[in-house]
């Protein structure tokens, strides 16, 4: 028994013809073609089994998924391939939405950076030391102390021209297939030298959330404090923090002495033995 993948270029029914202007990038290279179709062949005797495969146009035409078992072929419409595509109106299977891959993976790489700024590598290294990812124990409190617990993760990086350090928070943490129905938010963080302290903004889509922080690292805890309803005081506070965890807490003060927890997190790399 064996294993074939097969990857054309081309168009559905013949090679890629002369004049073609489409153009595809597939890793790093760029390519002449108007279709894509990779198929895996399980393999006995010479007899093939059982066919799973992908085809998609790559000027945003029909994304097909397709599994064939003992010369039945199933066609299937696949969910949550990512931010560029959605659902085709009264066809079938998916339809490339815009702006293409391509261009979405640019994005990626113009926000995200391979580590900080030279020149600003000692002043970031105070949340750089968070780069990676993190799974988490989400605990919350209610106003009578009831704690709830819920799986999370966070995810860590250099962005911005290695300027600042970038994060996302998903809570719950996402199921096999990439899906979470709750927060996907995001700080952005940076070192402010007229101010001495960072500046990092916390942005929640969700519910339509912004909260602006000042941070400074405080003995060998790092904390951020902020207003966002009057008389109130929000402090969130990086403690016990060590090579592969860390807590954080999520407290409120209405005096400025006595603060009231309402979250925690604790915190492990996600790739630690």
């Amino acid at each position: 028994m064996r294993l074939v993948l097969t990857t054309l270029w081309g168009t559905p029914s013949q090679p890629i013809a002369p004049g073609d202007e489409s153009i595809a990038e597939f890793a790093g290279q760029r390519v002449e073609a108007s279709c894509l179709a990779v198929r895996v062949t399980l393999e006995s005797e010479g007899q093939h089994r059982e066919v799973i495969g992908i085809q998609t146009q790559l000027d945003g035409g029909d994304l097909r998924v397709w599994h064939e078992r003992a010369g039945g072929l199933v066609e299937r419409r696949t969910e949550n391939i990512g931010q560029q595509l959605r659902h085709a109106r009264g066809g079938n299977g998916l339809r490339v939405a815009s702006p293409p891959m391509v261009e979405q993976t640019k994005f990626l790489g113009a926000f995200g950076a391979d580590g900080p700024d030279p020149a600003l590598a000692d002043r970031l290294a105070l949340f750089g030391q968070f780069v990676g990812s993190w799974d988490l124990e989400v605990t919350n409190y209610d106003a009578n102390g009831n704690a709830s617990h819920v799986e999370a993760e966070w995810h860590f990086g250099w962005a911005l021209a290695g300027r600042a350090v970038a994060d996302v928070w998903i809570c719950p943490r996402r199921d096999a297939d990439g899906r979470s129905p709750q927060e996907h938010g995001i700080s952005i963080r940076f070192y402010d030298e007229l101010l001495g302290a960072w500046r990092s903004t916390w942005i929640g889509p969700q519910r339509r959330l912004v909260r602006p922080f000042v941070a400074r690292g405080v003995g060998d805890r790092i904390v951020l404090e902020g207003s966002f309803e009057p008389g109130v005081t929000t402090r969130w506070v990086f403690s016990d923090i060590a090579p592969t965890t860390f807590v954080w807490r999520n407290e409120e003060s209405r005096d400025g002495q006595t603060w009231e927890l309402t979250q925690t997190f604790d915190a492990r790399r996600a790739d630690a033995t």
